[in-house]
């Protein structure tokens, strides 16, 4: 049979039309390809949904689940509750929510010896409250310590399967975009733990850039769309084949998010290094570092001449005023005379004045004197 998983898509995050643009992408895939079965790795939402990315991701599910049956996996920034609608959803094929650790049977053609573990976001509250009957000595222990050890016995309890982890968690080694907040109260396993646990393949949720772990099969496939500024601008979404044992990755087109960092200098704006062809077509931020931000308004004016050059397709400016240093020189606290310490403070500041301030110096010098007596 052949696995379509994705994940990440966070809507109401800020970006719900380009979301909206890339799972549009994997619905013509799945009318368009055989596929079997839609897993959702978890976070389809940012923040708890509202009506306007609630609508966007129920269309989005739907369409899915008129082509093929569809299981969601309840990620950390999912809110409570917000995906039991999903169940509710009128659609050709089963749509099924696991908010808490469950199976999945499939039972498309080929999908016989086939059996999906699902593990969604979980933190030790969380799964106390799934087992009151634990031990003292078992609540003592991490909940990936006991996540890890539920994995191998239902692994061990269901022989003769090729056994399929879909779940929301956390890879020890695993790399995660630039500033993405990983979860630290959930479930974090070992890179080799799902393969010694008997597990055949794994598909995850919650790291926004898709990679490999520990062999072809186990893999995140990162977020549907650039989330935040300067994140890998390569977005995918997988189909596992368990016939053939292999993954075909599928790039999404989207749109890139790029950072860049500039600086205002005497000659003018000068931007720290990069690619351009990043810049095209893109979303750009521009950290603008100023001192003392006496440039603002001519740093902005160049700035837009530069994003228009590269052909931007949008670009904010993000000030970053730079505090303006002055340190008092020591020889202008040891000038005893006024006309002194005009003059050391010329010096210090490499101010070209003076050269041609000696009869305003020797004037200061007179009136200092005068007022003296």
């Amino acid at each position: 049979m052949r696995i379509l998983s994705t994940g990440d898509w966070h809507f109401n995050a800020g970006y719900d039309d380009d979301v909206s643009d890339s799972v549009g992408q994997i619905i013509n895939y799945t009318y368009k390809n055989n596929v079997d079965l839609v897993v959702i790795t978890g976070d389809i939402y940012e923040r708890a949904s509202d009506p306007d990315s609630r609508n966007l991701a129920i269309a989005c599910i739907q369409g899915l689940a008129n082509k093929v049956p569809v299981i969601i996996v309840r990620g950390n920034h999912d809110a409570p509750g917000d995906l039991k609608l999903y169940n509710e959803i009128r659609s050709k094929y089963e749509i099924k929510v696991f908010e808490a650790p469950g199976f999945y049977k499939p039972t498309a053609i080929g999908s016989a010896s086939v059996l999906i573990h699902v593990m969604p976001w979980l933190t030790k509250a969380r799964w106390q409250s799934l087992h009151p009957e634990a031990s003292k000595e078992e609540g003592d222990r991490t909940v990936s310590q006991m996540v890890l050890e539920f994995l191998r016995n239902n692994v061990l309890l269901h022989a003769g399967y090729k056994h399929i982890l879909a779940g929301h968690m956390t890879i020890a080694g695993a790399k995660a975009q630039n500033r993405q907040q990983l979860g630290a109260d959930g479930v974090t396993l070992g890179m080799y733990d799902i393969t010694e646990a008997g597990f055949y393949a794994a598909m995850l949720g919650h790291i926004h850039m898709k990679q490999y772990l520990n062999s072809d099969l186990e893999f995140y496939n990162g977020s549907v769309a650039a989330l935040d500024y300067g994140e890998t601008p390569h977005k995918f979404f997988s189909v596992l084949d368990t016939e053939t044992n292999e993954v075909e990755w599928q790039q999404l087109n989207t749109i890139h998010r790029q950072d860049l960092t500039a600086h205002w200098t005497p000659q003018g704006i000068e931007f720290e290094t990069y690619n351009p062809d990043t810049i095209r077509g893109a979303r750009v931020r521009v950290n603008l570092r100023v001192e003392g931000g006496d440039n603002l308004a001519a740093a902005r004016e160049q700035i837009a001449i530069a994003m228009d050059t590269l052909g931007a397709l949008e670009y904010k400016v993000n000030p970053q005023v730079m505090p303006v240093s002055k340190v008092r020189a020591v020889d202008i606290s040891r000038a005893r005379s006024l006309s002194d310490k005009l003059k050391q403070y010329w010096i210090a500041t490499g101010a070209s004045a003076y050269a041609n301030t000696e009869d305003m110096l020797d004037k200061l010098a007179q009136l200092e004197d005068e007022c003296s007596l």
